[in-house]
Protein backbone atom coordinates (compact mmCIF):
# COMPACT_ATOMS: atom_id res chain seq x y z
CA UNK A 1 0.00 0.00 0.00
CA UNK A 2 2.93 2.17 0.86
CA UNK A 3 5.31 2.00 -1.59
CA UNK A 4 8.93 3.30 -0.34
CA UNK A 5 8.41 2.99 3.26
CA UNK A 6 10.15 0.81 5.47
CA UNK A 7 8.14 -2.67 5.14
CA UNK A 8 8.10 -2.80 9.05
CA UNK A 9 6.87 0.16 9.43
CA UNK A 10 4.12 -0.40 7.39
CA UNK A 11 2.90 -3.79 9.06
CA UNK A 12 3.18 -2.02 12.46
CA UNK A 13 0.90 0.82 11.73
CA UNK A 14 -1.72 -1.69 10.23
CA UNK A 15 -1.57 -3.98 13.50
CA UNK A 16 -1.59 -0.22 15.83
CA UNK A 17 -4.32 0.63 14.08
CA UNK A 18 -6.32 -2.22 14.41
CA UNK A 19 -6.04 -2.08 17.75
CA UNK A 20 -7.07 1.11 17.78
CA UNK A 21 -10.22 0.94 16.09
CA UNK A 22 -10.62 -2.08 18.50
CA UNK A 23 -11.04 0.66 21.37
CA UNK A 24 -14.67 1.93 22.44
CA UNK A 25 -13.59 5.65 21.26
CA UNK A 26 -13.02 4.76 17.43
CA UNK A 27 -15.00 3.16 14.62
CA UNK A 28 -14.38 1.17 12.18
CA UNK A 29 -14.74 4.40 10.17
CA UNK A 30 -11.71 5.75 11.30
CA UNK A 31 -9.35 3.17 10.25
CA UNK A 32 -7.69 4.67 7.43
CA UNK A 33 -7.69 8.65 9.26
CA UNK A 34 -6.00 6.90 11.83
CA UNK A 35 -3.56 5.02 10.01
CA UNK A 36 -2.50 8.15 8.07
CA UNK A 37 -1.90 10.04 10.96
CA UNK A 38 0.14 7.36 12.27
CA UNK A 39 1.92 7.27 9.12
CA UNK A 40 2.60 10.85 9.19
CA UNK A 41 3.99 10.54 12.43
CA UNK A 42 6.64 8.10 11.16
CA UNK A 43 7.61 9.95 8.36
CA UNK A 44 7.47 12.82 9.76
CA UNK A 45 9.90 11.13 12.73
CA UNK A 46 12.38 9.22 10.51
CA UNK A 47 15.35 11.85 9.28
CA UNK A 48 16.06 11.91 13.02
CA UNK A 49 16.86 8.26 13.38
CA UNK A 50 20.46 7.07 13.47
CA UNK A 51 21.22 3.43 12.98
CA UNK A 52 24.67 3.72 15.70
CA UNK A 53 22.47 4.44 18.36
CA UNK A 54 19.31 2.30 18.24
CA UNK A 55 17.19 -0.25 16.47
CA UNK A 56 15.06 0.65 13.77
CA UNK A 57 12.23 -1.37 14.56
CA UNK A 58 12.17 0.05 18.40
CA UNK A 59 11.83 3.22 16.77
CA UNK A 60 9.55 2.34 15.04
CA UNK A 61 7.53 1.47 17.54
CA UNK A 62 8.21 4.09 19.68
CA UNK A 63 7.45 7.01 17.38
CA UNK A 64 3.88 4.72 16.41
CA UNK A 65 3.20 3.97 20.21
CA UNK A 66 3.36 7.82 21.10
CA UNK A 67 1.47 9.29 18.59
CA UNK A 68 -1.25 6.28 18.93
CA UNK A 69 -1.19 7.55 22.77
CA UNK A 70 -1.63 10.65 21.50
CA UNK A 71 -4.69 9.90 19.16
CA UNK A 72 -6.48 8.28 22.42
CA UNK A 73 -5.53 10.47 24.71
CA UNK A 74 -7.16 13.73 22.25
CA UNK A 75 -9.77 11.51 21.88
CA UNK A 76 -10.80 10.99 25.08
CA UNK A 77 -10.66 14.74 25.85
CA UNK A 78 -12.64 15.33 22.99
CA UNK A 79 -15.34 13.41 24.60
CA UNK A 80 -15.25 14.52 28.49
CA UNK A 81 -15.98 18.06 26.82
CA UNK A 82 -19.34 18.90 27.82
CA UNK A 83 -20.23 22.08 25.59
CA UNK A 84 -21.14 23.61 28.74
CA UNK A 85 -19.92 27.06 29.20
CA UNK A 86 -18.59 29.50 32.09
CA UNK A 87 -21.12 32.01 33.15
CA UNK A 88 -20.42 34.95 35.47
CA UNK A 89 -23.56 34.82 38.60
CA UNK A 90 -23.62 38.42 37.67
CA UNK A 91 -24.89 37.63 33.97
CA UNK A 92 -28.21 39.47 33.36
CA UNK A 93 -31.59 37.56 32.75
CA UNK A 94 -33.86 38.91 30.19
CA UNK A 95 -33.69 40.76 27.77
CA UNK A 96 -31.40 44.00 29.52
CA UNK A 97 -34.71 45.83 30.77
CA UNK A 98 -34.77 43.50 34.04
CA UNK A 99 -32.18 43.98 36.20
CA UNK A 100 -32.38 40.17 37.52
CA UNK A 101 -29.09 38.59 37.51
CA UNK A 102 -28.73 34.50 37.47
CA UNK A 103 -27.24 35.11 41.32
CA UNK A 104 -30.89 36.53 42.25
CA UNK A 105 -32.99 33.35 41.03
CA UNK A 106 -31.00 30.74 42.72
CA UNK A 107 -32.16 29.57 45.65
CA UNK A 108 -30.31 31.04 48.42
CA UNK A 109 -30.81 28.17 51.50
CA UNK A 110 -29.88 25.52 48.96
CA UNK A 111 -27.29 27.11 47.44
CA UNK A 112 -25.91 26.16 44.32
CA UNK A 113 -25.80 21.99 44.09
CA UNK A 114 -28.85 22.07 46.51
CA UNK A 115 -27.49 21.42 49.42
CA UNK A 116 -27.64 23.46 52.66
CA UNK A 117 -25.03 24.77 54.24
CA UNK A 118 -24.30 23.24 57.84
CA UNK A 119 -23.83 25.89 60.72
CA UNK A 120 -21.68 25.19 63.34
Amino acid sequence: RYSGVDSYAAFFIAYKTKILIRMPIFTSEDYDDLQQELMLAYLHAWPGFDSAKGDRRSFIKTVVNTKALMLVRDAERQKRWTGARIVSLSTPLGDGEDPTTLADVIDHESGLWGLSLIHI
